[in-house]
């Protein structure tokens, strides 16, 4: 069930007979129907005399249904007015087009546009007044090959498992500046990609609320990135951090953890297996702003197991929320002796 179109059935309008394997058109075309008694009009949407859902003022589409282009080859560049609200799952896999200018959508479905390997550009930034992308979803840019850049809108919540895995020349990840609203990343989210080189917070605007497993992660290549950033974290709700965040990143060498909420009131420990096969680090610095920014932050004692860097260097503050030494500060923490790979 799509999430993004609950309370909706797919409607068949037309079907196309003029497809061949070697010219393969749009088979079906979909528009949104409201199941009886499981949609209002929000004033957003109103629903016709037929029950199909329009504008609230003009008849006009509010979604593409699910695997609406899957697999269509003459899908090319796609300018998508600001009554569309959602792309179904899977509505563009595997299609040939080529770029996507959206200003009104509210979800992007699963696999919306993976393995589009023509998607050369995407922009889904609100328009002058305010954003409106809330979700992305599981894998939904998946292995799309071409695509270098991508500007997250302040108003996401949840970039979804896998949502840009793959995408194998995606070099940056810029925030959108502004308040942004409390957004999730979910686990292996920008999962080996190797030419990412940039994430940019937007100087902390971004309010992140948790990376979860294997977020930015390689799997064979060391990849391009030699310096991360992480998020400052939400004020309200805290930064949460699970395991293998910048695993495999073996070309990484500075990170830098912002005097942040992150452990400033409770007690968390720093996943062990953050800079797993991170070889090269050479520089972790918990930042201090005279507010023991290192908090309540317990260190495992293999979190630095796999670096083969002789002269990494940890700083941090001296004393922590307790009064003891904060733990970056013994910047002699053994660095254990591993080979490095060719």
């Amino acid at each position: 069930e799509n999430v993004f179109l609950k309370g909706f059935a797919l409607q068949v309008v037309s079907n196309r007979t003029d497809s061949t394997p070697d010219n393969p058109v749009a088979v079906q075309a979909y528009i949104p129907k409201a199941i009886e008694g499981q949609i209002q009009n929000t004033g957003l949407f109103s629903v016709d005399s037929n029950g199909f859902v329009c504008g609230a003022s003009t008849p006009s589409i509010g979604a593409i249904g699910n695997e609406a282009f899957k697999n269509v080859r003459n899908v090319g560049t796609l300018s998508l007015p600001k009554d569309v609200k959602y792309i179904g799952d899977n509505a563009f896999e595997d299609s040939f087009i080529t770029s996507l200018t959206a200003h009104g959508l509210i979800g992007i479905g699963n696999s919306a546009f993976k393995n589009c390997g023509s998607l050369a550009s995407v922009t889904v930034k609100g328009d002058a007044v305010s954003s409106s992308l809330s979700v992305i979803g599981t894998e939904a840019f998946r292995g799309a090959d071409i695509l270098t850049e991508f500007e997250m809108p302040t108003s996401l919540t949840e970039i979804g498992p896998g949502a840009f895995a793959y995408c194998k020349t995606l070099k940056s990840i810029k925030f959108e500046s502004g308040g942004h609203r409390e957004c999730k990343i979910d686990k292996y989210a920008f999962y080996d990609c190797p030419a990412l080189s940039e994430v940019d917070w937007n100087d902390g605007s971004a309010s992140i609320t948790k990376i979860e497993k294997a977020a930015f992660a390689m799997s064979s290549s060391m990849g391009s990135m030699e310096t991360f950033r992480f998020p400052e974290g939400s004020s309200s709700s805290g930064l949460t951090l699970e395991d293998c965040i910048l695993a495999g990143r073996g070309a990484l060498e500075n990170v830098y953890i912002p005097a942040s909420s992150y452990g400033r009131a409770t007690l968390v420990t720093f996943p062990e297996k953050t800079f797993l096969n991170c070889y090269a680090l050479g520089y972790v610095e918990f930042e201090d702003d005279g507010k023991y920014s290192c908090g309540y932050i317990q260190f495992g004692e293999n979190l630095f197991a796999e670096v083969a860097n002789e002269n990494l260097y940890v700083r941090g503050p001296m004393l922590n929320a307790r009064l003891d030494t904060a733990e970056p500060r013994k910047s002699t923490w053994e660095t254990y002796s591993v080979a490095k790979p060719n």
